[in-house]
């Protein structure tokens, strides 16, 4: 038995270099994404709203690949969620009831779950963070990342890895509109005068940046001047 003791989850850096230009903070930039997840919204929608078709396209990729996966996990722990997927599902499809009646039924549904689930997984409260931070792991992201195998660690690192502002304006570099609407947007609450002298300097070393990157064809290119700005950018904030 493997008795290690847990090492705190790291930052990426290109995701710390994008929160600190942001002027937000790493910990509840995470701790949000973990809380808007809902797993109710995803498997029980109102029938017609937007919510419906994204409700049905995961349903289906669970159904067509769960068993890909049934050797990471206990013939118990397989059978319940089949058992509550099915269910969840004829929820869903039962025409004759209300939509508040299905909403009704699928929020005791999922209560069921919340309780059955733990006697057969491990389900982690908080997951340590850098800077001895930590996040609160809710029971729809735990229940989401059993259903595909992964571990919530590797969920919010995955998410964590997406994060990068060198590379959303690297990508839209030849679209004046949105490239312009991708600069780093300030979350200006609390932000010291220093800070805000440094951001006010290094806009103007961005406008010229971005009027010479317009010459650059490559991405790769692109993306390591972009990283290399807001690296230099992001240290002068950490050094004041």
């Amino acid at each position: 038995m493997n008795n290690r003791k847990s090492l705190p989850l790291k930052y990426p850096d290109n995701f710390m270099v994008s929160v600190v230009i942001t002027n937000l903070d790493a910990e509840m930039v995470l701790q949000q994404f973990i809380d808007e997840f809902s797993f109710y919204d995803f498997y029980s929608p109102q029938i017609g709203t937007d919510n419906d078709f994204v409700s049905t396209g995961i349903i289906d990729l669970i159904e067509q690949y769960y068993h890909w996966y049934s050797p990471l996990t206990t013939p118990a722990y397989r059978g319940l969620s089949s058992a509550y997927l099915k269910r969840i599902h004829c929820l869903k499809n039962d025409k004759c009831l209300t939509d508040a009646e299905r909403s009704s039924k699928s929020k005791l549904l999922m209560k069921e779950w919340k309780k059955e689930l733990p006697s057969l997984i491990r389900i982690p409260g908080r997951i340590k963070l850098e800077q001895n931070n930590c996040v609160k792991i809710s029971f729809e992201f735990n229940l989401m990342c059993a259903l595909c195998h992964m571990k919530p660690e590797r969920a919010l690192t995955q998410f964590m890895d997406e994060i990068s502002i060198a590379n959303i304006q690297a990508y839209h570099q030849f679209d004046p509109y949105i490239s312009y609407r991708k600069r780093p947007y300030i979350a200006e609450n609390s932000l010291p005068e220093d800070k805000r002298e440094i951001r006010e300097v290094y806009e103007k070393k961005f406008t010229a940046l971005h009027t010479r990157m317009s010459k650059v064809k490559s991405f790769d290119q692109r993306v390591a001047a972009y990283q290399a700005f807001y690296k230099q950018w992001c240290d002068e904030l950490l050094s004041n």
